[in-house]
């Protein structure tokens, strides 16, 4: 029964919904295309075809012709250390590791150094020089027979390295013996990525009064959550291959996994085991010192590339921002921003190579990563495409029997892809970006 009111209408005891009100026929969202940087520049990147599940491949960098010493014996059977000094012409036994052994050829030219403590400081600042007469390889008992160019001075306790100084042949001789470097070998595995959307008809005619583009925006909204799978993924993939129910379920092997290997994980809080140096050292007067040697150490292989690229989260970002501001400008330049591929680039430009610097949505999302980062050669990482993306659309309509109907919307996205990369000594991974280091 309707209410009756005496008088003047009233809005306060008005039914509540004879008042029309207004929808607005949209939703506001940004789409986070800046949520994946990765994934954006492998897009962006050359991409190679798989035609297998199991991908191999191979780069060769340049040896670094050094190696350790690990003795010094006047006897081939290096039984007999040396001791004190010897003038030149004296032939003397080197004992080295196979690595180093099948890097040196006879006729080579060997120099003998004493080796730096961890800051790069030697005791002794000689160089001996000695021709290479025999190689013989044998394990870690590998035997280097040379004859010394120059006077030898006393070394005394000092750890010893040798480098290779260069090479003589005698007048009328064959060609010398060969040396061949093997490249490095990778693999990696491709891994199925999928998103879905789905609505009943009732809730998707509903939206549409709201949105009419609904479903399309659902679909959209798929293809973001599958692309920040496939970021996590390419970072934290582990790869392993289980099965479920007699079909494979295979992972890829994410940067941080494929970086381990190499040990190139890099703690600021405990540098000072790496470079005593830094041992004790503020972030405030030593973090950009920082930065720049592990951008130098990891830059020994020579590439092609004339930058870096690092994704941090907020905290190390600040941290990074704070001691450059208080850098030197006549040495460091902090870069106006560039916007790539959808997201914010800081430019280092320094003496060693250019720093970009990505502040990454996942890092800041999850706290045990604000102050970490990920240190790659942009160019040197690329996708290996088994099936490229695909959109998928559920079906709808009958069968010949009038049973696979569904009162609904479904579909989704399909990929299948394996991550691959080069120089892998130039990638690390770092910790604890903006610390004070740890005294030893």
């Amino acid at each position: 029964m309707s209410e009756i009111i005496r008088g003047a209408v009233a809005t306060y005891n008005r039914v509540d919904n004879i008042q029309p009100e207004e929808w607005e026929k949209k939703i506001t969202q940004i789409l986070p295309y800046g949520q994946t940087p990765i994934t954006a520049i492998l897009d962006n990147m050359s991409k190679t075809k798989t035609d297998s599940r199991i991908l191999h491949w191979w780069d060769e960098e340049e040896p670094t012709l050094t190696g350790d010493i690990l003795g010094i014996y006047t006897d081939a059977g290096m039984t007999t250390p040396i001791s004190g000094t010897y003038p030149e012409d004296t032939v003397l036994y080197v004992k080295v590791n196979e690595t180093s052994a099948k890097q040196i050829l006879v006729n080579n030219t060997l120099g003998i150094i004493a080796k730096p403590n961890s800051s790069g400081i030697v005791s002794n600042t000689s160089i001996v020089r000695a021709d290479v007469k025999g190689v013989l390889i044998d394990g870690n008992n590998s035997r280097i027979n040379i004859k010394l160019l120059s006077d030898m001075p006393d070394f005394g306790s000092a750890e010893l390295a040798w480098f290779l100084s260069g090479n003589a042949q005698e007048e009328g001789s064959e060609l010398p013996e060969s040396v061949y470097y093997e490249p490095t070998e990778y693999q990696n595995q491709t891994q199925i990525f999928m998103g879905s959307c789905e609505m009943t008809n009732s809730a998707l005619k509903e939206m549409e009064r709201v949105e009419p583009d609904k479903w399309e925006r659902t679909i959209s909204q798929a293809l973001v959550r599958l692309r920040k799978d496939m970021e996590r993924n390419v970072i934290f993939g582990v790869m392993k291959t289980s099965y479920v129910n007699g079909k494979q379920k295979r992972h890829l092997k994410g940067l941080y996994q494929a970086i381990s290997a190499y040990n190139n994980i890099f703690d600021i809080k405990k540098y000072g085991t790496i470079d005593s140096g830094f041992a004790g050292k503020s972030w405030a007067n030593v973090g950009f010192d920082l930065i720049d040697d592990i951008v130098l150490r990891t830059s020994q292989t020579k590439t092609d590339s004339n930058a870096k690229m690092l994704f941090t989260g907020s905290k190390g970002f600040q941290a990074i921002s704070q001691v450059v501001r208080n850098s030197s400008q006549l040495a460091y330049n902090w870069s106006a921003i560039e916007e790539t591929f959808g997201f914010r680039v800081h430019k280092i430009v320094s003496c060693v190579k250019d720093l970009n610097i990505v502040i990454h949505p996942l890092f800041n999302e999850i706290p045990r990563f604000q102050r970490a980062g990920l240190l790659i050669e942009g160019r040197y990482i690329s996708k290996a495409v088994f099936r490229d993306l695909m959109f998928i659309s559920g079906k709808q309509g009958n069968d010949e029997n009038g049973y696979d109907w569904v009162d609904g919307k479904k579909a989704g996205w399909l990929t299948e892809f394996t991550l691959k990369w080069n120089y892998l000594q130039n990638f690390a991974w770092l910790e604890n970006l903006g610390s004070d280091v740890d005294a030893l």
